[in-house]
């Protein structure tokens, strides 16, 4: 099984919204149902979705107990009069979409691009790696800075085809690949490792070969292609087999281990690579991250828990994932990953205040995945839905931090 994905964030119901906007006030649900003039059991009723609110008194009334902004937030409408408000994680596709589906023959206003710009380019392909493996507002700041330097790179790279040129603008593509299966546009993510692939195989190097091979495998894996994934990945451990070099090595193993991951479904076949990906753990030592793809003991902890959510085995993964150390060490975006599988597993178990703490220390590692990452979105909304008396000030703020 597969983490939940769908196109589109579901907004909270008018029930779930009236529990959520009293729970922020700390008002006990007899209150405000004594305030509004009905019973207890109405309200209860009301929040759960088992009675609707059609009330024109009612609504008006819940709206000034509870502090509302807008009455027109209490109204269930099927079709919206205005139209909602685009979602960040859209926004952020339809910043990159479009940029990676233009074409340089297309973009007369590209300038010829000179040794300075070449330059320029190199700096912000590394400045925008380095926001996306530390930056709490990772997002948010590649929304603003990916696409300026993905056309010009593109533009350089048609004019002049220079290796140096084509492994930046792979590396470019390798970010838009991460960071589209991340808020969950996955065919648009393997259309972006599609791109470096071929740029890649047109370089003929073998670790940008094994890169573009890990991140292509990586975009099948979340189109539900794990047979194909795990045929990918392992074709390109044999174009590294002899791994000499300590770089390949590091490949070497993170192949192996999506191998692992495609493979999920064939518990004994998964097994197998990762036991393998074990041993060339030890070889290479501390995790470490070659053209920003990382390996090592913390890796192959992480892809255990996502495996064995894959096949719906929560308990595994709530065992493997205390095993786990030196998390600190990990990028951002791999610690806030740990918390949001654990918290998936979490709730598959219906064990809603451990998630809950769980999606806390994902919040804790990078706030932004709460509103970006699909995943972690997902659960969240799970735990808000969810009829019970736990949310608490601090499951509000998550709520807040996230959108909802």
């Amino acid at each position: 099984m597969h983490l939940e994905r769908v196109t589109k964030r579901h907004a909270l119901k008018v029930g779930e919204r009236i529990e959520l906007s009293r729970r922020r006030q700390r008002l006990p649900r007899r209150v405000v149902a004594n305030l509004v003039g009905r019973s207890e059991e109405w309200l209860r009723l009301i929040e759960t979705g088992k009675l609707r609110l059609d009330s024109v008194q009612a609504i008006l009334r819940l709206t000034e107990v509870l502090q509302l902004e807008d009455y027109r937030d209490l109204i269930e409408s099927p079709v919206p009069d205005v139209p909602e408000p685009a979602d960040p994680a859209d926004r952020l596709i339809g910043y990159l979409e479009p940029v990676l589906l233009n074409h340089p023959a297309h973009n007369a206003d590209i300038p010829v691009i000179d040794h300075c710009l070449e330059q320029w380019l190199h700096a912000e392909v590394l400045s925008c790696e380095e926001i996306w493996a530390e930056s709490a507002q990772r997002y948010t700041l590649l929304s603003q800075r990916l696409p300026k330097p993905l056309i010009m790179c593109r533009s350089a790279y048609w004019q002049n085809e220079r290796p140096e040129t084509g492994h930046a603008l792979a590396r470019l593509y390798h970010l838009c690949r991460e960071v589209l299966t991340c808020v969950g546009d996955h065919y648009l993510a393997a259309f972006a490792a599609d791109r470096a692939l071929s740029i890649a195989h047109h370089l003929d190097r073998p670790t940008w070969r094994a890169a573009g091979g890990w991140h292509w495998a990586a975009a099948l894996l979340h189109l539900d292609q794990g047979k194909r994934c795990r045929a990918v990945a392992l074709a390109a451990v044999e174009d590294i087999a002899a791994h000499a070099d300590p770089d390949e090595l590091v490949l070497y193993g993170a192949l192996t281990l999506m191998a692992a991951r495609g493979a999920a479904a064939t518990p004994a076949e998964s097994t197998r690579l990762l036991a393998a990906a074990q041993q060339l753990a030890y070889e290479v030592g501390p995790d470490r991250r070659v053209l920003g793809i990382g390996f090592g003991h913390c890796e192959i902890g992480l892809a255990r828990m996502e495996i064995a959510y894959r096949c719906n085995d929560f308990d595994t993964v709530i065992t493997v994932a205390p095993e786990i150390d030196a998390l600190d060490k990990l990028p951002v975006g791999q610690r806030a990953r740990y918390f949001t599988v654990l918290a998936a597993a979490y709730v598959g178990r219906r064990e809603i205040v451990s998630a809950a703490f769980a999606l806390t220390q994902a919040a804790e590692a990078c706030a932004e995945n709460l509103r970006y990452d699909h995943d972690a979105h997902m659960s969240l909304q799970q735990i808000l839905r969810h009829d019970n008396r736990l949310l608490s000030p601090k499951m509000a703020d998550l709520a807040d931090l996230a959108g909802i």
